[in-house]
């Protein structure tokens, strides 16, 4: 019996291929994961916490929060924040009154409204 010496040559070259391009997945996946974890929520950790002095009441900070995820989460979903940096309180009833860009006018009105901007504000 005669052993093809040919086969296992080829055979340890396509094996050795493999492992090369794996590893070099492996690692290409690696920095990309770590990358990604590193970057992500970069304002959070560079913002130092402020305390909400605010006198609205929890019953209606909850009733405008309610109010927010109802009305404008599906749209809006995690901007909130920046709303409230960008806009004072009677830019953000304006807003919400009139509709602006393709956000349709009248979404919320009279306390509703007033619930709603207020917890926005408060998000400051």
């Amino acid at each position: 019996m005669k052993y093809d010496y040919n086969i296992v040559n080829r055979l340890s070259k396509e094996d050795t291929l493999m492992k090369k391009i794996y590893l070099l997945f492996s690692i290409f996946l690696t920095a990309v994961l770590l990358l990604g974890a590193c970057s992500s929520n970069k304002e959070t950790t560079d913002k130092p916490e402020e305390p909400n002095n605010s006198d609205v009441a929890p019953s209606n900070t909850a009733a405008g929060k309610k109010l927010v995820m109802d009305n404008c989460a599906s749209c809006h979903s995690g901007q909130f924040e920046s709303f409230a940096t960008k806009y004072n309180a009677d830019e953000l009833e304006d807003i919400i009154e009139n509709g602006k860009g393709s956000m349709p006018k009248e979404l919320l009105q009279g306390e509703d409204l007033k619930q709603a901007v207020e917890y926005i504000i408060n998000l400051k």
